[in-house]
């Protein structure tokens, strides 16, 4: 059984076959034969953090627009989800001329929230509670209230687009587009700028091979700042990568691996641990030659 790259199932599939995920946010099972199983579980809130759900971030948020007159329910309608279709799914990429490869001065631009950024360019009446939500997370030396106020950021504008909730169904995925397909345009524009100075893309950041211009900074919401500045630098891919900053390492893995099990402080871990057969996420995947299920490293089906 393989997957799109979105994250569907391919076309064609004979056999029994079965795709587990599990990362540190929940876990995915999808299983194939006649038919298809999907199920996702919660947003686990266990060791990292409180952490909100999409549909709890989406009422904090729509409860601050209230303040200001506003209810993001007035705009919803079901034939709104046929925008889902038309939604991009975010960019991560690994250049492949830096695969494996030390990079000794690498620099990271990372958007102040920029799927709400471009949020509120196209939906401009939103930007009065946006900003007064991202000037407290600015401000806030509550940390807990800070994490609220990231995950709102961050998982509003998806729960807009889901169909898995019976109240969404995705009736306002016009704003989860405005967010996501803004993003990626300000990517791209950025990738066409410097070209083969870029490294990788994650989501809403770059990895480049020289300094920015300065031209393409700023501190507002939707505008993109320098976060990391002359790292040592190495990816197997966007997904996987390490870097050194001012004598401090730091591993960059989506998932969990068999060493967090021993190791769960990734701040211990040294230059190469990436590169560790424990520091793999693994799989299982259903091999249609051998009509056996092995389990695989994950990065290898992204690349």
């Amino acid at each position: 059984m393989t997957r799109t790259k979105k994250g569907y199932i391919k076309q064609g599939i004979e056999g029994l076959g079965f795709y587990l995920e599990i990362n540190k946010f929940g876990a995915e099972l999808v299983y194939n034969g006649a038919f298809q199983l999907k199920v996702r579980f919660k947003h686990l809130k266990q060791k990292y953090g409180k952490g909100l759900t999409g549909s709890e971030a989406f009422n904090m948020f729509n409860k601050l627009c209230k303040e200001f007159g506003l209810d993001m329910w007035d705009d919803w309608k079901l034939e709104n989800s046929k925008y889902k279709e038309e939604i991009e799914s975010p960019i991560r990429w690994l250049n492949p001329i830096y695969k494996d490869k030390v990079i000794e001065h690498a620099y990271h631009i990372d958007g102040n929230n920029m799927w709400f950024g471009c949020f509120i360019e196209e939906f401009p009446k939103y930007k009065g509670p946006v900003m007064k939500l991202y000037k407290e997370k600015c401000t806030t030396t509550d940390k807990d209230r800070k994490q609220d106020i990231k995950d709102i950021f961050t998982h509003t504008l998806g729960y807009c687009q889901s169909i898995g909730s019976k109240k969404m169904k995705a009736g306002l995925a016009q704003y989860a587009k405005a967010g996501i397909n803004g993003c990626n345009h300000k990517i791209m524009k950025l990738v066409d700028y410097y070209k083969d100075k870029v490294i990788a893309i994650n989501t809403d950041g770059i990895w480049l091979s020289c300094m920015p211009n300065i031209d393409h900074l700023g501190s507002n919401i939707g505008e993109f700042k320098l976060d990391h500045k002359n790292c040592k630098f190495r990816g197997i891919s966007a997904n996987k990568y390490e870097f050194i900053e001012d004598g401090v390492y730091k591993p960059v893995i989506s998932g969990l691996t068999k060493r967090d099990k021993v190791q769960p402080d990734r701040s211990t871990w040294g230059w190469g641990s990436i590169y560790d057969t424990d520091t793999k996420v693994h799989g299982a995947c259903y091999d249609e030659k051998t009509k056996m299920f092995e389990f695989v490293d994950l990065d290898d089906l992204l690349n």
